[in-house]
């Protein structure tokens, strides 16, 4: 009789190994799914992972006590709770529409600002779209941006510039959105409708049109639509200076011209 091993023999006592380990864990399974459900016993809550990218930009509402937003470049953004003193998430499945925030897409955050007048309104640009909070971010509503397919990079190099998005502080309902390659935009309805103001050159990319400043103490004015303006405000924009308008958005001069 030979002494060599059966080549196969290591082989033979893997499978089998594997075969009593897979009866062991199919029992132990059973069990377990036998057993009573105590999945209602718990409590689930966020996990804090110290993570979530740079913060890039912060909005601090000026007439509202501890109304601060805060943006980042690759995670959301977060509204402060000032009685448990934390940051609460803002961009999340349940507060955003299901199209935007799904498994694989999640992104950073280009703007977020309250509205001066009306603190519990905020826009917030994400994703290739402007975005209407009335309830101080706990949800959003998509407006009507995307459709004109503008570009936005919230990790991009200009993402610590100044916040893109500007409310008009003397009506909730306007919005200036400058943005890095498609120009300076702006809504008068809460952003059912907007247009690009071609007087504002689009300035260079990456950066292009990258802050928007309302002066709140310059009054207001309104034209045959009767609409309430704010009368003065400035733009960057990159490469080209800084632009005012005082005639509510419609005339714009380059104040750092030579």
């Amino acid at each position: 009789m030979s002494s060599r091993l059966n080549p196969r023999l290591p082989a033979l006592l893997c499978l089998r190994t594997l075969s009593l380990i897979s009866l062991l864990i199919s029992g132990s399974l059973t069990d377990a799914l036998a057993a009573d459900d105590l999945s209602q016993e718990y409590s689930w809550k966020p996990l804090k992972i110290g993570g979530g990218g740079w913060v890039v930009g912060m909005d601090i509402h000026r007439t509202e006590p501890d109304l601060m937003y805060a943006r980042t470049d690759v995670a959301g953004a977060y509204r402060w709770e000032p009685d448990s003193r934390t940051w609460k998430q803002i961009v999340t499945a349940d507060s955003m529409p299901a199209a935007f925030v799904h498994y694989g897409r999640y992104l950073g955050v280009d703007s977020l600002v309250a509205a001066p007048a009306d603190p519990d309104i905020a826009y917030m640009a994400y994703g290739g779209e402007v975005f209407r909070s009335t309830d101080r971010g706990e949800h959003w509503q998509a407006t009507t941006l995307a459709q004109h397919e503008i570009k936005m990079e919230p990790n991009g190099k200009g993402r610590q510039d100044g916040e893109r998005l500007a409310v008009d502080p003397n009506n909730s309902d306007i919005v200036y959105f400058g943005s890095i390659h498609d120009g300076l935009w702006h809504t008068e309805d809460a952003g059912d409708h907007w247009s690009e103001l071609e007087s504002v050159p689009r300035g260079a990319p990456p950066y292009g049109v990258n802050t928007v400043v309302f002066d709140p103490n310059s009054g207001t004015m309104s034209a045959n639509d009767a609409i309430t303006r704010t009368s003065v405000m400035y733009v960057t924009v990159d490469s080209l200076g800084v632009f005012r308008s005082s005639g509510a958005g419609q005339r714009w001069t380059n104040i750092t011209a030579d």
